[in-house]
């Protein structure tokens, strides 16, 4: 829950960023480390926008850049574009999700490595870390709405998991039992 909370506030700020015009700010390189939580709100700041740049009008960059692991293919053509943030933010949930590094160019599916997260929750970042762009969501907007239609089933999730550590926390402590 906290993780899809997370990526809903990121999500926030690179719509704004998708926004603006005439052309759209692209920051190509979202990932964890370029994430401050303010551990007194849990207010989430993006950072380092070193790689930032607006793009449309068909234009290529001249530098392939971005963190192996959560760009995606099109960023290292040199063709960002607005769905290339969305590739990076879902790559980011997986790993918080999964606990486990991403791999260039390639997003082991989440109900592989999680078979207990819901399916929805696992469909959502499939979609947005597709191999094409055009395979993705639309928008970051798109994205977010998604994720949040999950919020209310993720909070069910959570407390039927913890209900279910207490009980196995309070069998344990009543020792063995014929």
């Amino acid at each position: 829950l906290e993780a899809v909370e997370y990526t809903i506030q990121v999500a926030k700020i690179l719509e704004y960023l998708h926004a603006h015009r005439p052309r759209p700010i692209v920051h190509r390189d979202v990932k964890p480390a370029n994430i401050i939580v303010r551990h007194s709100d849990n207010r989430l700041y993006l950072v380092d926008f070193g790689l930032a740049r607006e793009v449309g009008g068909g234009a290529t960059t001249k530098t392939a850049v971005g963190t192996v692991g959560y760009a995606p293919l099109e960023q290292y053509k040199g063709h960002p574009s607005t769905r290339t943030d969305q590739y990076s933010l879902a790559v980011t949930l997986h790993f918080m999700l999964s606990g486990q590094q991403p791999l260039p160019l390639q997003v082991e599916p989440l109900d592989k490595i999680k078979p207990e997260l819901p399916h929805e929750l696992c469909w959502v970042v499939r979609k947005a870390t597709q191999q094409e762009q055009e395979d993705r969501f639309e928008s970051m907007y798109e994205f977010r709405r998604e994720l949040e239609k999950l919020l209310p089933s993720l909070q069910d999730f959570q407390r039927r998991k913890l209900a279910t550590a207490h009980v196995q926390d309070r069998l344990g402590l009543m020792g063995p039992t014929q």
